[in-house]
């Protein structure tokens, strides 16, 4: 990734994998909306973000999704 890479950029960089830019997507979102809109997050903002993470950061070595231990 560059540097000057946008959001948009990373989210569709087909040299990521698509679980990371699946979760980056859905948190880029949020944080845009935020600072350029200026809307302010609710609870359910930060835990679809979170959510997004989790099933990208704590997915199982064989690939198949969100480790149970959440």
């Amino acid at each position: 990734l560059a540097p000057s890479s946008t959001s948009r950029e990373i989210g569709a960089n087909p040299k990521l994998p698509w679980r990371a830019r699946q979760a980056f997507v859905v948190i880029a979102r949020e944080v845009e909306r935020s600072l350029f809109a200026l809307t302010g997050l609710v609870r359910e903002d930060w835990e679809r973000a979170r959510a997004a993470y989790a099933e990208f950061a704590l997915a199982d070595k064989a690939g198949t999704g969100a480790s149970s231990t959440l």
